[in-house]
């Protein structure tokens, strides 16, 4: 039998820190939102998009440093495990928000099919990228 490339405690590790960091980024955006004029249309909406992007670069890597006999499985699965669990949080936010909008229908849902699909690709492609980042990392510093 062969031995498992996934580490769960590196996925877990990076993971945590993903979904830490997104949760920091999506409170600093909907406090920047509530403060901003037209936050739809400002250079705001790019700031974020990146900063969520560099989230997932970051979850991979702490992956990783973890794993570096397998950085970019465990990288992807690190950052799209925080996405994963990030959604059922979200849910409940909007859920004790009480929001005119809808979950997932209406003029301005909270979820649409393809935006959570690309996020999703995303993360798992950008946590690989940081995966190899992090045991690049860890292999300069021994």
């Amino acid at each position: 039998m062969s031995k498992s490339v996934i580490d769960r405690r590196a996925v877990v590790i990076g993971a945590v820190t993903g979904l830490v960091l997104i949760a920091v980024i999506s409170a600093l955006r909907a406090f920047t939102d509530s403060r901003v004029d037209d936050f739809d249309d400002s250079v705001w909406i790019a700031v974020f998009a990146v900063a969520q992007l560099v989230a997932y670069v970051f979850a991979g890597s702490v992956a990783g440093a973890q794993a570096p006999s397998a950085p970019l499985s465990n990288g992807g699965l690190a950052a799209l495990a925080a996405v994963i669990v990030w959604i059922p949080i979200r849910v409940a936010i909007w859920l004790v928000r009480d929001e005119t909008r809808g979950l997932l229908s209406g003029d301005d849902p909270v979820f649409v099919a393809g935006p959570v699909l690309i996020a999703l690709v995303l993360a798992f492609a950008l946590g690989m990228v940081g995966g190899a980042f992090g045991a690049r990392a860890r292999a300069r510093a021994t």
